[in-house]
């Protein structure tokens, strides 16, 4: 588990960098940042899943997972969201508040993608 944690977290920091990308460029086209928080979140979403499936959890594709991915991944952006609008509301800077967001959510959908999303069945 520890070495899927590890490649989990690497597959994590691309797709963060990915997602934080998005986000800056959101928010320097003057998206509203609770409209751009998810989305910058969601824009890692295929790295992730293909590099999770096919290195973290070494799982077979099907439509299941594909399903169990976007829902957990959804669930992620939505609490990404949340996590977000309390931070900035709290006094902490958007680009922070969203950086910060993302450890808690990185370790809840590590947890529901190695329960559910990369079980073969």
């Amino acid at each position: 588990m520890i070495g899927q944690l590890v490649r989990f977290g690497i597959v994590g920091v691309a797709n963060t960098l990915i997602s934080l990308a998005v986000y800056q460029l959101l928010l320097f086209a003057g998206v509203w940042y609770l409209v751009a928080a998810p989305l910058g979140y969601m824009a890692g979403l295929l790295n992730g899943y293909v590099f999770n499936r096919s290195w973290t959890f070494k799982s077979q594709d099907s439509m299941r997972a594909r399903m169990s991915y976007v829902v957990i991944q959804m669930g992620g952006a939505g609490l990404t969201s949340l996590l977000v609008f309390l931070f900035v509301d709290a006094g902490l800077n958007r680009t922070v508040a969203f950086a910060v967001a993302t450890v808690p959510v990185v370790i809840c959908t590590f947890a529901a993608n190695r329960a559910w999303t990369f079980v073969d069945r």
